[in-house]
C-alpha cells in the first residue's frame, strides 16, 4: 500500500485481497477478510507492538500482556476475530487446498482462543477472590482445555513449528557445541531473553519475543501456569496464602534444553480449527 499513488478505498482492497488470496470469488472468505480488516487490522499506528495474549504470559492473577512493551487492553472487538474464524470454516471445499488458507485458519483459530485467555483470566481472579473453589476450579479447566487446543492447533501448520525455528538455528552451529549455543540463543529469546536480574526488572526482558507457537504452549507455557494455578488451589483448600513461586529455574533450564522439536506438521488444520470454534462461544455471547 505504500506505493499506491493516492488513498485507498480499504473495504474494497480487503474484498480484493480475499478474490487473490483464496484462488476465486467466494462470500465467505470476502467476510473473514471483513471481519478482520475492521478488527486487528483497523488498531492504527498508535503502537508499534502486536497484540499478545494471557496463554504466555508469567502467571498472574493480575496479568493482561506477555510482554513488558505489549498492549495491556486488546485493541480490537474479539467478535471480530470469532467472525473470521467461523467465516472461513464455511469457504468452499475447492478452495480449502491452499496453504494460504490452512495458514489463516490456524493464525485466526490461534487469535481467538489468544483473546479468550483475556475473557477467562479476570474471572478466574474473581472466583480465586471470593473463594469459590468450584468455580475456580471449572474455568482453571477451560483455560487449561484452550491451552491444550492452542498447543493442536497450531501444531497443525508448518508456519506455527517451534520445531523449525530450532532446527534452522542449529544449522548455523559448525559443531555440536555451537549447535547448543545457537539453540538456546532462539529458545531464550521468546522466553527468558537474559539471565534472572533482566528478566525480574520492571522493564523486564521476559517473555519479550513471546510466540504461540506449537512446542511452546505445551512444553513451557501451559506447566508454568499450571504450577500456578495448583499453588491457588493449594491455598484455597488450605485458607492460607500462596507460596511465593520461583519460575527462573524452570525457565531457565527449558531455555537450555537441546529436546527436538517436531519440524513437521500434524493434525488436519480444518479439523482442529472447527474444535476451537465449537469449544468457544458464538461471536456476541455472553459466556
Amino acid at each position: 500500500m505504500a506505493w499506491e499513488p493516492g488513498p485507498l478505498d480499504r473495504k474494497k482492497w480487503f474484498a480484493a485481497y480475499a478474490r487473490r488470496r483464496h484462488g476465486a470469488e467466494d462470500g465467505y472468505a470476502a467476510a473473514a477478510w471483513e471481519a478482520l480488516r475492521s478488527g486487528p487490522y483497523s488498531t492504527g499506528t498508535d503502537s508499534a507492538q502486536p497484540q499478545d495474549g494471557l496463554f504466555t504470559a508469567r502467571p498472574s492473577l493480575t496479568a493482561n500482556s506477555a510482554s513488558a512493551w505489549t498492549p495491556g487492553d486488546l485493541r480490537h472487538p474479539a467478535a471480530t476475530v470469532r467472525t473470521a474464524l467461523d467465516a472461513p470454516l464455511k469457504v468452499s471445499p475447492r478452495l480449502r487446498r491452499s496453504s494460504a488458507y490452512r495458514h489463516d485458519l490456524v493464525d485466526t483459530a490461534r487469535q481467538a482462543l489468544a483473546n479468550r485467555s483475556r475473557v477467562l483470566l479476570p474471572r478466574i481472579r474473581a472466583a480465586y477472590g471470593a473463594g469459590d473453589l468450584g468455580r475456580f476450579r471449572l474455568l482453571v479447566g477451560e483455560w487449561q482445555r484452550d491451552e491444550r487446543l492452542l498447543a493442536a492447533v497450531t501444531g497443525s501448520d508448518p508456519h506455527f513449528l517451534f520445531g523449525r525455528w530450532t532446527a534452522a538455528a542449529r544449522s548455523w552451529g559448525a559443531d555440536e557445541a555451537e549447535r547448543d549455543r545457537c539453540e538456546y540463543d532462539v529458545r531464550s529469546l521468546p522466553t527468558t531473553w537474559g539471565t534472572r536480574t533482566a528478566g525480574e526488572r520492571p522493564s523486564s526482558l521476559h517473555d519479550c519475543a513471546n510466540r504461540e507457537w506449537a512446542g511452546l504452549p505445551a512444553e513451557f507455557h501451559a506447566p508454568r501456569w499450571a504450577r500456578y494455578f495448583a499453588s491457588l488451589d493449594r491455598a484455597l483448600v488450605s485458607g492460607a496464602a500462596p507460596r511465593a513461586i520461583d519460575r527462573y529455574p524452570a525457565e531457565d533450564a527449558w531455555a537450555h534444553r537441546t529436546t527436538g522439536r517436531p519440524t513437521r506438521p500434524s493434525g488436519d488444520p480444518y479439523a482442529l480449527a472447527r474444535a476451537v470454534a465449537d469449544a468457544l462461544p458464538p461471536a456476541g455471547a455472553r459466556t
